[in-house]
């Protein structure tokens, strides 16, 4: 069995290939309803249905307010500052940290899976 162990930034990158991910699999899914199923695009839906599974299996573990922080901001597109106004902030700066301290458990959480 082959072990990957992400870094945080491809931790974020993940995440934010996710709604991308969710898409993609949606049309392949419709396309291959039509016809049939190349290796290719087998590949491709075993890809995309990595992602969504991983990322949902991090959000899984998340708390309710670090899942709206995560969806916001990568699901939505939303600013630092936005989010901090949305979550009573005066600055983003307190945002920012509670960010990164969510990709750093998801990291942490990645380790001790593999460990």
């Amino acid at each position: 069995m082959i072990v990957v162990n992400y870094s945080i930034d491809e931790i974020e990158l993940t995440l934010k290939f996710y709604p991308i991910s969710k898409i993609q699999l949606s049309r392949l899914s419709n396309d291959c309803s039509k016809t049939n199923i190349s290796k290719n695009t087998k590949n491709q839906m075993f890809y995309y249905s990595f992602i969504i599974e991983k990322v949902e299996i991090w959000m899984s573990k998340l708390l309710p307010y670090e899942r709206e922080i995560i969806e916001l901001r990568i699901t939505r597109k939303r600013s630092f500052d936005y989010i901090s106004i949305q979550f009573g902030y005066a600055n983003h700066s307190s945002i920012v940290r509670k960010y990164n301290d969510i990709l750093k458990k998801i990291y942490l959480e990645e380790m001790r899976n593999h460990d």
